[in-house]
Order: structure tokens, then sequence, then C-alpha cells
């Protein structure tokens, strides 16, 4: 992106009509440190880990999962994409 590029309201008109939580959302997935976070735990649920272990860092950017249930718990949960 030209150092132009950021200034133009049209490239962020839509960011007007977003909720709170959706436009947390958007600065969120941005983040270098959130995405490096995530890469980890894809990689760790890659290796037979579990969804579960990745909640403490996902906590740490305010992300939080009700539980599971009982039906569903014993599958792979689905994360948030980066």
């Amino acid at each position: 992106m030209s150092d132009e590029d950021w200034r133009s309201e049209e490239r962020y008109a839509g960011l007007r009509e977003l909720t709170a939580p959706a436009l947390a959302w958007e600065f969120l997935r941005r983040n270098g440190d959130y995405q490096a976070d995530y890469q980890r735990i894809q990689s760790e649920v890659a290796s037979g880990g579990t969804a579960r272990a990745g909640d403490a860092r996902l906590a740490r950017w305010g992300l939080t999962f009700r539980c599971r249930s009982g039906a569903r718990r014993g599958r792979t949960a689905g994360l948030l994409a980066a």
C-alpha cells in the first residue's frame, strides 16, 4: 500500500458500518503478534494437540469461547482465521 492509500476515504467507508466487536476484529486480525500466536496454535493442533491448548494464548487477545456440547467435544475445534 502506498503512503496515499491509507488516506483514501473509499478504502475505509465500510468501517463506518461495523459493530464495535467487528471493528475490534478488523484491528486484531492485522496485528502481527496475534498472527504469530494464531500460527503457533495452528501448528500445535496440526501436531496432534487440541484447540483447547491454545485457549490461554487466545485469551491474551480477549478471545474466549464457550464449552462445546458433549456431542461435539471430541472433534477438533475450528479456530478463527487470520
